[in-house]
């Protein structure tokens, strides 16, 4: 960095603006043209000097600005990262179950409550990435697995719910094309903490009353 005119310049600038006026200086520029032509050169010049140095107090405030944000951060202890809240633990809630959406007594699909607890045990909101497994574990072997759901960071905030006797992430989900045959079903969670990328596995086996005749299939409801 060197000052030119009083403003702090990089090299690559200052040489690009000593080649213009070496040209100007030593004629290369002006071998034969008028003095009308020379003076369109400088004042070309001159605006492209100008300009430059708009561009360096801008970017010199840019650079303040952060610098200032990065002195904000620092005044906070080097440990600070250890006393963010962050997730310890996940866990289905109480009323993760299937459903009987039409009360006929055969359940339509699965009911998905999950928690997020800190330290403390406190339920708390963290975004993350989760993946959702559904098992037929008595089934035979090539037919124990029935689905997976996977939900990014993005798509996860449509199924949060908040407040009183909530706070939890919340799912529904009607049974797969391919569908349980036996009258209990194993479901897993993967919880990956957007925070930490600590990543975090239960399972759970749900009770279900099975419909003699196949479901209408039916899209994910947040």
């Amino acid at each position: 960095m060197v000052f030119v005119l009083g403003f702090p310049m990089p090299v690559k600038m200052v040489k690009t603006l000593l080649l213009w006026i070496s040209l100007v200086q030593g004629g290369c520029l002006s071998g034969g043209l008028d003095k009308s032509n020379q003076d369109s050169a400088l004042k070309e010049l001159t605006q492209k000097n100008q300009q430059l140095q708009s561009d360096l107090i801008r970017k010199n405030k840019q650079i303040a600005k952060l610098t200032q944000q990065l002195r904000s951060y620092q005044g906070f202890a080097s440990n600070r990262y250890e006393h963010l809240i962050k997730v310890y633990q996940i866990k289905f809630g109480r009323y993760t179950l299937a459903y009987d959406e039409d009360e006929d007594g055969f359940d339509e699909g699965i009911i998905i409550y999950l928690k997020l607890l800190d330290e403390a045990g406190d339920k708390i909101k963290a975004a993350g990435e989760v993946d959702i497994e559904l098992w037929d574990l008595a089934a035979n072997e090539g037919d124990r697995y029935l689905n997976r759901w996977h939900f990014d960071l993005e798509e996860m905030q449509k199924y949060w719910r908040g407040g009183f006797l909530a706070n939890h992430y919340r799912f529904t989900f009607p049974w797969p094309d391919k569908k349980p045959s036996h009258p209990n079903v194993t479901l897993k969670i993967r919880f990956k903490d957007g925070l930490t990328g600590n990543v975090f596995e239960i399972q759970k086996l749900i009770n279900v009353s099975l419909a003699a005749h196949p479901v209408d299939i039916k899209s994910p409801v947040p």
